[in-house]
């Protein structure tokens, strides 16, 4: 009977193992959605990076079979045997992806702990803070803003976040050749 299984890919390969199943006629789910990050390497990211999804029958097909494969890490199991996923899931997720593409995609940012971020749209326009963390799978980030002389922890939408970039003077010319810096009288 046919079910549907996680797999766990090593980093950057989802793409890789899904052809590679699809060649061998296993019908796969790969979770994409559209960036709207500026600059991003992959305008479609995985919406669960390192993770895809397939649908097979494991009496007929072997389980080496799967985890042979390149880039493959594993078939996500508990207790030594692969868990199903169930269909109600992968239909919540496909739902998901749709309300995700309706909305113009997912802000994807790559930001660190304590990284200076402004806002920008909603009720804190234009104030500036410290990344905290991600909350709610990444639609949703806690931001540390000093407001009214104390600092508030606020929660935002992604999409209403963007980094601040600070741009460091160079001190060298290359190959440690330091510039010189030439007081005007």
């Amino acid at each position: 009977m046919h079910h549907w299984y996680a797999v766990h890919t090593k980093p950057l390969k989802e793409s890789e193992v899904e052809a590679l199943l699809i060649k061998q006629g296993i019908e796969v789910f790969l979770p994409k959605v559209r960036s709207t990050t500026p600059r991003r390497r992959r305008p479609d990211a995985p919406f669960f990076p390192r993770y895809l999804f397939l649908r097979v029958d494991l009496e007929r097909v072997a389980v080496s079979t799967i985890h042979w494969l390149p880039g493959v890490h594993r078939i996500v199991a508990f207790g030594g045997r692969p868990a199903v996923v169930p269909e109600d899931v992968i239909v919540a997720i496909r739902e998901r992806l749709h309300e995700v593409e309706a909305a113009g995609g997912l802000a994807i940012w790559n930001l660190r702990q304590g990284e200076r971020v402004r806002v920008s749209s909603g009720p804190f326009r234009d104030v500036e803070g410290l990344f905290d963390r991600t909350v709610r799978a990444g639609e949703r980030v806690r931001l540390l803003l000093m407001l009214l002389g104390r600092v508030c922890t606020v929660e935002v939408g992604i999409e209403d976040v963007e980094p601040v970039r600070v741009k460091v003077p160079r001190r060298t010319r290359g190959k440690g050749r330091w510039i010189r810096q030439v007081e005007v009288p």
